[in-house]
């Protein structure tokens, strides 16, 4: 997998998503959180959003993708990011979280 430098724009919403995920995360529960930039440079954030049935749940990616789907058809998105951490096993934020593109391509294809 090709990896690039991170530039302060791309920190700045690492950094969005982070906050996202501190403001909406239950205690000792695990989650991911999103956080897109539009062209424009507004960036909107989304958590994911977790059901007992697995199959309800919904992910972070997607959560932030609606919210900005109003603004999407004049500005659309250039950057997403996802964060992730789970239970106290494992250190907040530690981990990369699979391109959700690849990941819906291949349940989709």
């Amino acid at each position: 997998m090709h990896k690039k430098t991170l530039e302060k724009e791309d920190r700045d919403l690492i950094d969005a998503a982070l906050a996202e995920f501190q403001k909406s995360l239950p205690r000792d529960w695990h989650g991911v959180a999103a956080a897109l930039r539009l062209r424009s440079g507004k960036i909107v954030t989304g958590f994911v959003l977790e059901a007992e049935n697995p199959a309800l749940t919904i992910c972070a990616e997607p959560i932030a993708l609606g919210k900005a789907l109003e603004d999407m058809a004049s500005d659309p998105v250039t950057t997403i990011v996802a964060v992730r951490a789970r239970e106290k096993t494992e250190r907040p934020f530690n981990s990369e979280v699979p391109d959700w593109g690849v990941v819906a391509g291949q349940a989709s294809g």
